[in-house]
């Protein structure tokens, strides 16, 4: 996937365009075919037509309100192969609502070789440390005063070491870890 996208970086920007408007026809179609949240989100779309980026653009933004409402509805009925659920994400509710995502394994290696890409074009050197605070983890998983090593954070790209700490240590076990640890990337 990451020489996917690195392939399409030097393409033309109307054939790009073109190409990313033609997923986004497919997405909204098997959206409003098995996802009920979306069916009276993308009614006004005409389906016998293929998608513009005008009528892309007359799709209301879904708000986290809209978003925590629609729960199991914004999931898929019939996931294709690929898009089945694996997991769920939450996040850290820092404005005080949080949201829980179901995840697949085709979003988690999309957002892993969007990530890899985005290193790449920075410079990254995947032989070096990175640390992670997480999200809570089960007692004994990455508490502190160590947090847990892991495997490499970049694989197959690099060998670098990947810590990880629980969100849950105080701000100075935090501190005190990044410190010891002097991890190159965070």
């Amino acid at each position: 996937m990451v020489t996917i996208l690195a392939s399409t970086q030097g393409q033309a920007p109307a054939d790009r365009e073109a190409q990313q408007l033609a997923q986004l026809d497919g997405f909204v179609r098997l959206a409003r075919a098995q996802i009920p949240a979306s069916q009276q989100r993308f009614a006004h779309l005409d389906p016998a037509r293929p998608l513009t980026w005008r009528a892309f653009r007359s799709i209301p933004l879904l708000t986290r309100a809209a978003l925590q409402d629609a729960g199991e509805t914004l999931q898929l009925t019939r996931p294709p192969a690929g898009l089945e659920i694996t997991g769920k994400t939450t996040t850290s509710g820092s404005t005080g609502t949080p949201i829980t995502t179901k995840s697949t394994w085709g979003l988690g290696a999309f957002n892993r070789a969007l990530q890899i890409r985005i290193q790449r074009l920075h410079g990254f050197d995947f032989n070096a440390t990175c640390a992670f605070i997480t999200a809570p983890t089960p007692p004994g998983y990455a508490d502190p005063p160590r947090g847990r090593a892991g495997g490499a954070w970049a694989a197959p790209f690099g060998r670098g070491v990947g810590h990880q700490l629980d969100l849950l240590a105080s701000t100075d076990d935090q501190l005190d870890w990044l410190v010891e640890l002097a991890p190159r990337y965070l």
